[in-house]
């Protein structure tokens, strides 16, 4: 399981924050998860991922500027999907879907103490057989 999983870990630079806030913007983080998930799919595959969806996700706690983001990709699923009748044209090729669990933490330099900040599921496929 562990040829499955992919870390990073990255300290919050001002230029990412919120315009009224010093926390970092959202649509920061769900870039770098969004990279993250990408990456850890071709990985995995050896195949250029296709992505599908974003599951509905929350942001459990704020990420200030200054502190250590921690993310953590895992494959937490596959999925073969079925050609279509009709569609195949003699050609033999097998796609599967893939789901990527991003876990994200955010720790405080100062004070070393670290929380959740969320989980994001992103769904991927690949022109490939997977088990």
């Amino acid at each position: 399981m562990s040829t499955t999983t992919l870390h990073s870990s990255q300290i919050m630079q001002p230029q990412y924050r919120n315009r009224h806030n010093f926390m970092i913007f959202g649509g920061y983080l769900l870039k770098t998860t969004f990279e993250l998930a990408f990456c850890c799919c071709a990985a995995v595959s050896h195949a250029r991922p296709t992505f599908l969806s974003l599951d509905p996700s929350t942001f459990e706690n704020p990420v200030p500027v200054g502190s250590v983001l921690y993310l953590k990709a895992t494959v937490a699923y596959t999925e073969p999907v079925p050609p279509v009748a009709g569609e195949t044209d003699g050609k033999a090729t097998t796609t599967t879907r893939v789901q990527i669990r991003v876990d994200s933490k955010v720790r405080d330099i100062e004070h070393g103490s670290t929380r959740p900040t969320g989980q994001f599921n992103y769904t991927f496929s690949v022109e490939r057989d997977l088990e």
